[in-house]
């Protein structure tokens, strides 16, 4: 996987101010590295007046609330606890699944309302949600025992799929995603999107006691009562005191009763 030219994708990305700002613009520097949502600055003359987009405000949408934390385990940086929601548009999913009846879903351009404000990139970085039972497996000596965490932890990236039902947006070629929590779980991911037809993405992350890499991609079959996702290519994870290689697949989803 080629790492040139990381283009980290970060939600605080703040105008760089000088140290020693103080006041008002101190206030509104620690405003802008906490900020979801991506503010486009119009000038005070000449622009125009915005309307709405299907009953939406878009004033009311780019100001939508976003709960933080600073647990112990953030060591003091703040991170979020929620997405920003959707906006709530009316549309009709039949008028639009209709017509993708046979094809693959992955060549069909899709409503934005259908898609949630995450990248494919940050949305696999969240199956080592539960890296800690990596971080157990890997100070066991018992290989059983040891393949038994591993196959928990292949299950827990499964954890919010029954509340989760919008897809995540697809990244563009060459777009990568690091995920830097050194600090609070012990590793570091890098992604990037390898192939665009088919999507492709190629992961590594790496931690002091494992490392796991992997190469996903989908193939999705839409037949009008179900919608299916079978998942291609191979994860693997390794540790490194005792050298023990493990690979799996992840499995079909399968929606029915569309």
């Amino acid at each position: 996987m080629s790492l040139n030219n990381e283009n980290v994708l970060t939600s605080n990305e703040a105008d760089s101010d000088e140290d020693g700002d103080d006041g008002p613009n101190k206030a509104l520097r620690q405003e802008r590295q906490i900020s979801v949502i991506t503010r486009k600055h119009t000038a005070s003359t000449g622009s125009t007046k915005r309307g709405t987009l299907q009953g939406i405000n878009e004033a009311e949408f780019r100001n939508v609330p976003a709960t933080f934390t600073t647990d112990r385990k953030s060591r003091g940086r703040p991170r979020r606890l929620q997405i920003p929601a959707r906006p709530n548009a009316s549309l009709s999913l039949w008028s639009i699944m209709k017509n993708c009846i046979g094809r693959d879903l992955s060549k069909i351009p899709m409503p934005v309302n259908f898609s949630e404000p995450l990248s494919m990139l940050q949305r696999l970085t969240e199956d080592f949600e539960y890296s800690d039972i990596l971080d157990r497996a890997a100070a066991i000596e018992d290989n059983f025992e040891q393949m038994s965490y591993v196959a928990a932890f292949t299950v827990s990236s499964y954890a919010t799929t029954a509340v989760r039902t919008n897809k995540p947006f697809n990244p563009m070629l060459g777009e990568t995603y690091e995920c830097d929590r050194r600090e609070d779980f012990g590793w570091r991911a890098v992604a990037e999107q390898v192939s665009h037809h088919p999507p492709m993405v190629a992961q590594h992350v790496d931690s002091k006691d494992w490392v796991c890499w992997q190469e996903f991609t989908a193939s999705t079959k839409f037949r009008g009562k179900y919608l299916q996702v079978i998942p291609l290519g191979i994860c693997h994870l390794v540790f490194r005191k005792s050298e023990n290689h493990y690979t799996w697949r992840k499995v079909t989803t399968t929606v029915n009763n569309m």
